[in-house]
């Protein structure tokens, strides 16, 4: 990966005399090590490749509001560029239609509903970090440099909304029964957009230490601005189950939260 720099001050001059900057960088496909990301090229170190975090730097520095778009395969730290940046747009690798749909979604024209499936760290050093990860890997008290910058599931739009009406059919369920776990979301915006609804539990009696909180459900929607609709979830008992300590998968009774 290259270690110039001559195009940062080009780069500065364009972004303070602009109401907005836009700002790509991320990574390079390639596999054992003729990329940044790809089969065979690990890392050390979850920084930008190269120059890239001097970049991004550089530009923040000016003070002009910057959009951050990231073309990655891996997800990089985002420590700085999460606390600075105006936005983040994460894209991937989008493929030969990547550039329409990345300007329909920084022109306002697309309204994003993703939600990130793996969590974004503030650095390697807080590495395995995982959502359903066990109580006390983060530390006691759990330390701050291993808190998510953006956690699994994580996700923003141009709209917002509500949620209310939560309900549970049952206090008590049987082995065989299922419960239904249900809200009401309402589109609290004034443009129409996506929510991901989504189903976490977590098991603070089992015999064996539980990951913090499991994901167990979700339901993808599209609202118009002002609408609501009520989802509910159908939870067979039995996908509550998990393997004890001999190794088979159970059930037993127990406080789901």
């Amino acid at each position: 990966m290259s270690r110039d720099t001559s195009g940062i001050a080009a780069a500065v001059e364009v972004a303070r005399g602009a109401d907005v900057a836009i700002l790509v960088v991320g990574d390079r496909a390639g596999h054992f090590q003729t990329g940044t990301v790809g089969e065979g090229t690990d890392v050390a170190d979850l920084a930008l490749p190269g120059v890239q975090p001097e970049l991004v730097r550089a530009v923040l520095d000016t003070g002009t509001p910057t959009v951050v778009v990231l073309i990655n395969g891996r997800p990089p730290a985002l420590g700085e560029i999460a606390e600075r940046a105006a936005a983040i747009l994460e894209a991937w690798f989008p493929g030969q239609a990547g550039a329409e749909a990345i300007v329909d979604v920084l022109l306002g024209q697309t309204n994003p509903g993703g939600r990130t499936p793996l969590t974004f760290s503030a650095g390697a050093g807080a590495q395995p970090l995982y959502y359903n990860s066990r109580f006390l890997s983060r530390g006691m008290p759990p330390l701050p440099h291993v808190k998510p910058v953006f956690p699994f599931g994580h996700g923003l739009s141009y709209t917002t909304f509500a949620y209310s009406a939560l309900s549970i059919d049952a206090p008590q369920v049987a082995p065989d029964g299922e419960v239904k776990i249900g809200c009401t979301i309402q589109n609290t915006g004034s443009s129409a957009g996506d929510e991901v609804v989504q189903l976490y539990i977590t098991d603070p009696v089992r015999s064996v230490v539980p990951p913090v909180i499991e994901l167990k459900g979700f339901c993808r929607l599209t609202l118009l601005p002002g609408a609501r609709r009520r989802v509910v979830f159908t939870l067979p008992i039995d996908v509550l189950a998990f393997h004890g300590v001999d190794c088979d998968a159970w059930s037993s009774p127990g406080k789901f939260l």
